[in-house]
């Protein structure tokens, strides 16, 4: 069976950029996929996720890599209310 992301790393051009909105268990199991983490870590990984928060990960010679995960700086001063673990 092919993964979203195996099928979206093999449409890709080299110097394309993507954007991909989902949600965070699709990222906590694309995070595991890049780290090789073990399935049994999957909800220690999720939970650590913010709602609207940016992960980035990297396509370079046929190699995903975390660049960030869940970034979610932007939710700091006045934005401070609209943080909200998922």
């Amino acid at each position: 069976m092919i993964t979203g992301i195996q099928q979206l790393t093999t449409q890709t051009e080299q110097d394309d950029t993507v954007f991909v909105f989902t949600s965070g268990g699709v990222i906590s199991t694309a995070i595991m996929q890049v780290l090789s983490i073990p399935e049994i870590q999957f909800f220690n990984i999720n939970k650590q996720l913010v709602n609207c928060s940016v992960t980035q990960l990297q396509l370079k010679q046929q190699r995903l890599s975390l660049i960030t995960m869940n970034e979610h700086s932007f939710f700091g001063g006045e934005q401070r209310h609209l943080h909200s673990l998922i």
